[in-house]
């Protein structure tokens, strides 16, 4: 059974990255850890993805999860991964914001506005379920090297 502490939790968007590029739209989710995060950003990120359901990631456009996204920057405090299609171009930013906090931030900028803002009004309800996951990886990974 899941508890609360399993999921992030929806928060204002404040990451640099987001204020940084003219946006149609743009998320963030939170977790907030019982003790210090031993994961890097790049690592929790691709361990919540790699956990999504094959399903879920064809929906998404993106059956190989991150395979195809380009790492702009990557360290231990964020990693910024970034990826485009025919309908629009897309960043994903993983911060560790403390040593127990965690943020997952999604930008997107519609290159079609109007048909990206009619997909994403289905797509983007599913997105927000599993970017509350998604933020939530390798913490069983994470338990079990503490």
């Amino acid at each position: 059974m899941r508890t609360r502490t399993d999921l992030g939790r929806r928060v204002s968007v404040t990451d640099p990255v987001a204020a940084a590029r003219r946006h149609d739209y743009a998320d963030a989710f939170e977790l907030q850890l019982p003790g210090p995060d031993p994961c890097s950003p790049e690592a929790w990120v691709r361990a919540g993805v790699d956990a999504v359901p094959a399903w879920v990631k064809w929906v998404a456009g993106a059956p190989d999860g991150l395979a195809s996204v380009r790492v702009l920057e990557s360290d231990g405090e964020v990693v910024v991964f970034e990826d485009a299609d025919p309908l629009s171009d897309s960043w994903m930013v993983g911060r560790n914001v403390a040593p127990d906090r965690r943020v997952l931030t999604t930008v997107l900028r519609f290159r079609r506005p109007w048909l990206g803002r009619a997909v994403w009004s289905v797509v983007g309800i599913l997105h927000r379920r599993t970017a509350r996951r998604v933020v939530a990886g390798g913490l069983r990974t994470s338990a079990t090297r503490a």
